[in-house]
């Protein structure tokens, strides 16, 4: 906790300009999670106007600036256009067979673009920090549900994060939550239905007539989103531009009008020469091939709103010392955008990772406590000498050192 006499200052401050003034209350609610509390905690009397004396760590990541649209896909095609080389042979597999193919082979010293296609819902920071210096990525699994990447709709939800609380939900359907934040394109009717088995992709065209679908993707700009929504696995992609073909009569024609887009994929990319990549990116699709593959046109409510961005931030609770980590890890990271990430790590003398605590691919989590997986450090079982404990965590705006020092053993 801050030093008493820092929110001493900070209370004879406020009464001073209080008197001065008068006041009103910008007290942020609290963050909600799904994540259960793994201790008994006292609450922290919050700071009136300076959250980051209610906490031992706290770093603002400001809204970015410029069209929303445009700040969206360009995240997404920031994750598609990262480089990396492959430190050895490996394939990308199911570990427990899903419903739609994952067969992807990478080569030895061959150089790939964009996130792997995982399960894992990693942003690009995230995965950066398993990419050694020299560009070369290793992973201790290549299991699809296990390796450090994203998917269709988990790489979208990340761009989106960047401009608001977005957190995963399994689809971009707008049902339930997501309901106010992702709507139809103006002109479709939804169907009834708060979940999502309530109605899918040809619900919506069957209620709305397919002139009414090809009028709405003629409508979709940068940022918006292609659904497909079925009953077994279905498929997003995140629109680019839209070429629109009519008659004379201004009439659609759906077999050349186009939407181009960028989408993440179980497959590798067969109509570039100068890239190996699973992220298609400029992929064309006629109207016509849309309907019959029952992808639906989506926006984000933000687009059409212009409602203000929020400073998203990261914030620590607690310190851990070198006497404190031999015994236990204390602290809950917290952030009011979903955490992406909390990582601990121990390094030896060499620098190599001899325990770790990494938690990964939540659902919509604003807290996490580590202390329930303190012996993942293995600090019991070291070897006398000088190790080095450091703690990160990650929105997908970005991610953090929250501390790190040097302790000894023996």
């Amino acid at each position: 906790m801050k030093k008493l006499f820092i929110l001493a200052l900070v209370a004879l401050f406020a009464a001073f300009i209080l008197s001065s003034c008068g006041s009103s209350d910008n007290k942020p609610d609290a963050p909600e999670t799904e994540e259960p509390s793994t201790e008994e905690s006292t609450a922290l009397e919050t700071t009136e106007g300076h959250p980051e004396l209610d906490y031992e760590f706290y770093k603002i990541f400001e809204a970015p600036k410029g069209d929303y649209r445009e700040i969206a896909y360009n995240y997404m095609l920031a994750m598609a256009n990262y480089k990396w080389i492959a430190g050895e042979d490996f394939s990308i597999a199911w570990k427990d067979e899903g419903d739609f193919k994952v067969n992807l082979d990478f080569k030895k010293g061959e150089t790939y673009y964009g996130l792997p296609y995982s399960e894992q819902r990693a942003s690009l920071e995230q995965f950066s920090q398993f990419v050694a210096e020299g560009g070369t990525f290793t992973s201790d699994t290549y299991y699809y549900e296990e390796i450090i990447g994203n998917h269709c709709s988990s790489s979208m939800g990340l761009a989106y994060q960047q401009l608001i609380d977005f957190p995963y939900a399994g689809s971009l359907k707008p049902v339930g939550e997501r309901r106010g934040v992702i709507k139809l394109i103006d002109g479709l009717e939804q169907p009834a239905g708060e979940t999502t088995k309530d109605w899918y992709s040809e619900d919506v065209i069957n209620l709305n007539g397919k002139e009414k679908i090809f009028e709405a993707y003629a409508k979709m700009g940068k940022g918006d989103i292609l659904g497909k929504f079925v009953k077994t696995s279905g498929h997003s992609r995140m629109v680019s531009h839209v070429e629109i073909y009519k008659t004379a009569a201004g009439k659609i024609i759906p077999a050349r009008s186009l939407v181009y887009t960028i989408e993440q994929t179980n497959a590798f990319d067969k109509t570039t020469k100068d890239r190996n990549t699973t992220w298609w990116i400029e992929h064309s699709y006629t109207f016509q091939e849309l309907l019959d593959t029952k992808f639906i046109p989506l926006t984000l409510e933000i687009f059409h709103n212009g409602e203000q961005l929020e400073n998203a931030y990261i914030a620590f609770d607690d310190k851990n010392t070198p006497e404190s980590i031999l015994k236990t890890i204390n602290g809950t990271v917290t952030s009011n955008f979903p955490i992406s990430y909390v990582r601990a790590t121990i390094t030896d003398s060499d620098g190599n990772i001899v325990g770790e605590i990494y938690r990964r691919k939540f659902d919509k989590s604003y807290k996490v406590n580590l202390r329930t997986d303190y012996s993942s450090l293995n600090i019991s079982k070291l070897e006398p000498g000088t190790y080095t404990y450091s703690l990160h965590a990650g929105i997908a705006r970005g991610g953090t050192e929250i501390e790190s020092f040097q302790f000894t053993i023996g």
